[in-house]
């Protein structure tokens, strides 16, 4: 799926990234279903997946040119 982000975008992500430490994709609070989750970390951690996935994709799009 293509991540189309205006800059705006780009910016609030950043923001919700530094405002706490986003989990790492192995952390073992993921597996847990009943653990006591961080709704700040959860969304660093998405937030910073995102941005990822759309900076990838940039590289990839500019690779191609």
């Amino acid at each position: 799926m293509k991540h189309e982000l205006s800059e705006q975008e780009i910016k609030e992500l950043v923001e919700t990234v530094k405002r706490a430490v986003p989990y790492a994709d192995n952390d073992p609070i993921w597996n847990e279903y009943d653990g006591e989750l961080d709704s700040a970390r959860v969304r660093a951690s998405f937030a910073k997946r995102i941005l990822e996935e759309y900076y990838a994709e940039q590289a990839q799009e500019k690779e191609t040119l």
